[in-house]
């Protein structure tokens, strides 16, 4: 049995390593390899690290042993999509403030409906 799902040939295909920092369990590296179309990380690339983080959670939490292995019986995944509105009233419901709302990363390119993929900048504040 391996020691971390990192060890899989298809988590070293990809690059998956252990987490640089404790509030994390694994990590993709930075790398246009990971990209899509439209310049994000892949959905692919990113079920794939939740898949092997909640199995190196599992394996981490309760080891393996007579030739017994933790698995996840199935994977839920699904899109939501949300209003400008409603992600701002989800962030402040948890005592985030925006800052900025732009689009292709630029802060001086506001969204429109022409281009409505928004990237939030939120701070932690105390009500």
């Amino acid at each position: 049995m391996k020691a971390s799902v990192t060890e899989l040939p298809f988590n070293r295909l990809l690059s998956i390593r252990s987490a640089s920092d404790a509030a994390h369990i694994l990590e993709l590296p930075s790398g246009s390899q990971y990209l899509n179309h439209l310049g994000t990380v892949h959905a692919g690339a990113q079920l794939a690290l939740a898949e092997a983080s909640s199995g190196e959670l599992l394996l981490k939490h309760f080891g393996s042993s007579d030739g017994l292995v933790p698995v996840c019986g199935e994977d839920n995944f699904e899109w939501q999509l949300f209003s400008p509105a409603q992600m701002i009233s989800m962030a402040e419901s948890v005592g985030l403030r925006q800052l900025l709302a732009c689009t292709d990363f630029d802060e001086a390119t506001p969204p429109s409906l022409s281009n409505p993929r928004i990237q939030f900048l939120f701070e932690r504040y105390r009500a």
